[in-house]
């Protein structure tokens, strides 16, 4: 062995690799969250969507169902007048 290379070199070198390796690990376990995180966010868009379309129909449904029970209670007073005026 020459003097520039000796034994103690090697066993850097592969410390080196050992330690090389565990960064990509990491960079692949890095990349996998980046990308579950943007798949979440997705999820988290098309829910918020979701739920603006229910609020949009809850109010649609509130004004109906207020506009229903009027009416219904329009039609009571009637029924009763018409019962009054019948039994005349």
């Amino acid at each position: 062995m020459d003097a520039a290379h000796g034994p103690q070199d090697y066993r850097g070198d592969d410390r080196i690799r050992r330690e090389q390796a565990k960064v990509q690990e990491v960079v692949g376990i890095m990349r996998e969250n980046v990308s579950r995180v943007l798949e979440r966010e997705t999820r988290l868009a098309e829910i918020d969507t979701r739920a603006g379309r229910v609020t949009s129909k809850s109010r649609q449904f509130e004004a109906v169902s207020t506009r229903v029970r009027r009416n219904f209670w329009q039609n009571m007073k009637m029924w009763g007048i018409l019962a009054m005026v019948g039994d005349e």
